[in-house]
């Protein structure tokens, strides 16, 4: 079973012009505790840990006091409004489109822990890097939100995959599985051995930040890509973190679109003139080039 994980957006917005039926959070319970833990900080210490304008501050304040549960949520596909979500363009996916979405594609969150695209949410700003030591009593004296979830995201998208038993087998934090970037790229050449497709596979396009909530997790016997986009520079793959975030979220369009079920399909991903490279990929680095002519061309809307 192919999972996607995506990081979310700072920029959140009530969406309610949807159709589908929402679902809850798998870590609900968990997310009200990170809320009551935030309700109970001044506006100083909130600004502070949010490290954001006044302007911002106040309307993340104003939102976190307002909370009343199950009242003004939004699916989480159609709550985030960054870069990525605009090139995915989920507000016009087709039927099968978020059927595909719904089995394969899902959200990491610094306050839910992970999402599926029904989830109900309501807006809030916490990222995954915050430090937690004004809430750490309240919340068992943890220090970050990667304490605070430990393996748990891990964990349930494992579980998602009943069939693999070997995947909730977390190798556990002390694992050497490498969750950045420029780790990834220095991995070796590309494997050839085919993934099976009954097992968990893991399309990891999140960012830095959101997948080491996941992978230093991710049990030896998981088949897991991370997907890197960028352009040739002096030999070297520079990532430029915009265009990075409009190629993930056309990917995870172009995925849906044409129902990919592998993860050997993404190396014909074609979009905004990204190409696989062969050479510069590697079993857990699949590396995408930009043609310097290929402009910014896709379903960006």
């Amino acid at each position: 079973m192919l999972k996607i994980i995506i990081s979310p957006a700072k920029k959140m917005r009530i969406f309610e012009d949807y159709s589908c039926r929402l679902s809850a959070p798998v870590f609900q319970e968990k997310a009200g505790q990170l809320h009551t833990a935030l309700r109970n900080l001044s506006f100083e210490e909130l600004k502070k840990l949010w490290k954001c304008s006044e302007k911002l501050a106040v309307q993340n304040y104003e939102r976190l006091h307002a909370w009343v549960p199950g009242r003004h949520l939004t699916p989480a596909l159609l709550a985030y409004e960054g870069i990525q979500y605009q090139y995915m363009a989920p507000h016009i996916f087709s039927e099968s489109q978020w059927t595909y979405a719904e089995e394969h594609l899902r959200i990491l969150s610094g306050f839910y822990g992970i999402l599926r695209p029904t989830d109900g949410v309501i807006p809030y700003r916490l990222e995954m890097q915050a430090k937690l030591t004004p809430v750490r009593e309240a919340l068992g004296s943890v220090n970050s939100l990667y304490e605070y979830w430990g393996d748990s995201i891990y964990r349930h998208l494992a579980a998602e995959t009943p069939a693999d038993i070997d995947a909730l087998q977390s190798a556990g934090p002390a694992a050497k599985t490498p969750a950045d970037t420029d780790s990834l790229l220095s991995a070796g050449p590309a494997a050839k051995t085919p993934a099976d497709a009954d097992a968990l596979q893991i399309v990891n396009l999140a960012s830095d930040e959101y997948s080491k909530s996941v992978l230093p997790f991710i049990a030896p016997s998981v088949t897991w890509v991370s997907c890197i986009f960028g352009e040739l520079a002096d030999g070297r793959v520079k990532v430029k973190g915009t265009l990075a975030k409009m190629a993930r979220g056309e990917m995870v369009r172009w995925m849906a679109e044409n129902q990919i079920q592998d993860v050997r399909g993404l190396r014909d991903f074609r979009q905004l003139n990204y190409r696989f490279h062969e050479e510069l990929s590697s079993d857990r680095a699949y590396v995408f080039l930009k043609s310097p002519e290929g402009g910014h061309r896709g379903v960006f809307r």
